[in-house]
């Protein structure tokens, strides 16, 4: 906070600066914006106090603006907020927020920033937990905190309300559903033949649905020959669904740029499968959607219902992410350390002890470790 002969200047967390000032009515009045500058802030305080002088000051100049309404201010924020990376949310994260908003933060929708209190977020989160849905009240919490800290850093407001220990990772509890190798190899052959690869890649490639549905014929290629000859994929894009409108960008992270070793039990297999599809042109999709273009989400998952009761399996609800929970299962049970794992599925670490968990083994021999349960005769294709 910095003073001179008149006036108050303080910098803010965000790095602006708020200048404010006691007037003849002995009250404190503060400037309607935030400054970039300290000189900047130093003459509106100096225009202010000419006013004074001159006898031409009044309320109305030093008025505040209206004030931040928490809706708009909130949409804003999922406008402008960047990843670690500093890079803007992909659409598809930004619409999951806007859902977010627009379901579960309703009560304050309609509120001055300003005006939200502690004792307000505590009722609003209790109610959230009370109806069971700890995992979604966590995420309207962790964007309802990050607004409102925003809103502090911008000088809006002078303190974060959101303190509630333990919100941001609060959790239902439900424990992911994984099928076995024999139910997932059951599965691939019961599945329409359009998306058997794209299962493959996500159950035994550890592929995200978003990469596994991006993929180019030229992305899937062969490595070495006769018996020890394997598929190995590249992943260099992901495309996302929102609203109906498909968009093709870079996938996750940079660590989600990689080439992925398939087990080399599969090898034959695939063979099969890509003896009905174009391979000879480059930029043609791997796996199309039936009238072409990318494959939707939900009609992949519409295909893995059909396959489930196809098959009998009816004992778990299994979701397309399922797959890639199994496929990290099914590696470290091959022999994989950790940072092996961090590699093959493009994940970016989050706790420094794992950087210093090094890759021992060949990922190409780890994946060979892998449980498949295919069959030996041909498919359908």
């Amino acid at each position: 906070m910095a003073r001179s002969n008149w006036g108050t200047i303080r910098k803010l967390p965000s790095k602006k600066f708020q200048a404010s000032y006691f007037g003849p009515d002995r009250k404190r009045h503060t400037a309607p914006t935030t400054f970039t500058t300290k000189t900047q802030a130093r003459f509106w305080l100096d225009e202010q106090h000419l006013a004074i002088e001159k006898g031409n000051w009044t309320t109305q100049q030093t008025a505040q603006q209206p004030p931040e309404i928490f809706k708009s201010f909130a949409e804003s924020h999922i406008r402008l907020q960047t990843t670690a990376n500093g890079q803007l949310l992909r659409k598809n994260t930004q619409d999951t927020y806007t859902g977010l908003l627009r379901r579960h933060l309703t009560e304050f929708h309609s509120q001055p920033l300003a005006q939200i209190t502690k004792r307000q977020v505590d009722e609003w989160w209790q109610k959230k937990v009370k109806t069971g849905k700890a995992t979604t009240a966590s995420k309207a919490y962790k964007l309802l905190h990050a607004v409102l800290k925003r809103a502090q850093a911008d000088g809006l407001i002078t303190s974060n309300p959101c303190q509630i220990k333990g919100a941001h990772s609060l959790t239902s509890g439900h424990k992911k559903q994984i099928p076995t190798p024999t139910e997932v190899g059951k599965l691939i052959t019961a599945i329409n033949k359009r998306y058997r690869l794209v299962l493959i890649l996500m159950s035994y490639g550890g592929l995200r649905f978003s990469e596994a549905t991006a993929l180019k014929t030229s992305d899937l290629r062969t490595v070495g020959k006769g018996s020890d000859r394997y598929y190995q994929v590249s992943i260099t894009k992901a495309v996302t669904e929102s609203n109906g409108v498909f968009t093709v960008s870079d996938p996750k992270s940079k660590a989600s740029n990689r080439t992925v070793p398939l087990p080399i039990q599969l090898t034959s297999f695939i063979d099969r499968l890509r003896k009905g599809m174009n391979t000879k042109v480059s930029d043609t999709l791997l796996s199309e959607a039936t009238k072409g273009g990318y494959i939707r989400n939900s009609v992949f998952r519409k295909a893995l219902k059909t396959a489930l009761k196809k098959i009998g399996l009816v004992r778990i609800s299994i979701s397309t992410h399922c797959f890639r929970h199994f496929a990290a299962t099914e590696y470290m049970e091959a022999g994989a350390s950790i940072a092996d794992l961090q590699t093959w599925l493009g994940d970016n670490s989050q706790s420094a002890a794992l950087g210093y968990v090094h890759a021992k083994k060949s990922a190409n021999n780890i994946s060979n470790g892998m449980s498949i349960c295919l069959p030996d005769n041909d498919v359908e294709t």
